[in-house]
């Protein structure tokens, strides 16, 4: 049985929300995360060493831990509902083709940035999980320079970020091939 155009329309209604509220948990997790981060490091700032406790560097390890594996588990819920709202556009435009509208300008396909070198680096699907690679790699040095973690530690950790990246990128391409047809 197929879905008649009202309810195909609804269906893509749905994803294309889901994908706005994915957007704005990203952000607001953002936002929070800086603002405790931003908070702690402005707070050992006035200090005269610049020495964070073991507590509160491990807390700023693992909450920046938290936000690369949420910003990865969003990435990959707004690609599914992305993909589906393409299809279910395709979808509309081969079975009920609205008069008046351009297919191509209805889906969820935003043109990267005209960088050619950097065109896929900089997508916000990698720009999320670097920043919090990035400040992972920043808080755990900082952590092996006050002799507050071993380099060993260190160097685990960045061989799992490091997996996790691979998995991630391996994950999206699996994505992206499901909704090719």
């Amino acid at each position: 049985m197929a879905l008649s155009n009202g309810n195909l329309q609804r269906l893509m209604e749905q994803h294309w929300l889901h994908c706005r509220h994915l957007e704005s948990e990203r952000a607001w997790f953002m936002k929070v995360y800086v603002i405790i981060t931003g908070g702690i490091l402005a707070f050992i700032s006035d200090q005269e060493k610049f020495i964070i406790s073991p507590l509160l560097l491990h807390l700023i390890v693992i909450f920046t831990l938290f936000g690369f594996f949420l910003t990865i588990r969003w990435i990959h819920a707004f690609e599914y509902h992305r993909n589906t709202v393409n299809l279910l556009i395709e979808t509309i435009f081969k079975d009920y083709n609205p008069p008046g509208e351009d297919k191509d300008f209805l889906n969820m396909n935003i043109p990267a940035m005209n960088l050619p070198v950097f065109r896929k680096v900089f997508k916000t699907k990698y720009l999320f999980p670097l920043f919090y690679v990035f400040a992972l790699i920043l808080f755990s040095l900082f952590a092996v320079h006050q002799d507050q973690m071993h380099w060993a530690v260190f160097i685990v950790l960045m061989a799992l970020i490091i997996f996790l990246l691979i998995g991630f990128k391996r994950s999206l391409g699996e994505i992206k091939k499901q909704y090719k047809r």
